[in-house]
């Protein structure tokens, strides 16, 4: 279909190509909505047992709470988000030619978005300055969260790179051998 629509223009960044199918996108709905069925069922459980084990104690009555909240502000986001339908095709950052790409069929509706390369990179999170910083060639994952400012508040063993082709690399993934994070050497 590409190869039909005239091929890449120079500006193409392949490696982002967004392919999207509305089955997908059905099927991320429903999975999202038993995950939201399931830790509703789990918060429920913890709160009764919370509730039945609790002495007249305020400390854990406050700790539940917060807890109990915590549980509610991550249900109330989980029920926000709208699965998109994204497949993510797992192409080699490198990639620039229609060879590239896997020989996928095609569904009625399906959706594909070339982008042009984009000259940023976005650090958002436990940071002190959430935002787009130039992209710079050799710069790893640690000079953007440097950039950025890591809050002290931060938890960079749950740090993760969102890939332009969709696909996660988080840092539990990759230890260094030395036990550090060795998602912060990552190039970019």
């Amino acid at each position: 279909l590409i190869q039909r629509a005239g091929g890449f223009t120079p500006q193409a960044y392949v490696y982002g190509l967004d392919f999207s199918r509305e089955e997908t996108r059905q099927r991320q709905r429903e999975n999202l909505a038993s995950a939201i069925t399931r830790l509703e069922s789990l918060s429920a459980t913890q709160s009764a047992r919370d509730a039945a084990n609790r002495r007249d104690d305020t400390t854990a009555a406050s700790t539940a709470a917060v807890s109990n909240a915590a549980t509610q502000a991550q249900l109330a986001r989980l029920s926000r988000v709208q699965p998109n339908g994204r497949i993510a095709l797992e192409l080699n950052p490198t990639a620039s030619s229609l060879d590239a790409l896997p020989d996928v069929p095609l569904d009625h509706a399906d959706r594909i978005v070339v982008p042009s390369r984009p000259a940023f990179v976005t650090v958002a999170g436990a940071v002190v300055n959430s935002n787009a910083f130039l992209w710079k060639q050799g710069r790893t994952a640690g000079d953007y969260l440097r950039l950025a400012g890591v809050d002290e508040a931060a938890d960079v063993t749950n740090m993760f790179i969102l890939r332009a082709d969709g696909t996660v690399n988080h840092a539990g993934d990759r230890r260094s051998f030395w036990g550090g994070n060795a998602l912060e050497s990552e190039a970019l």
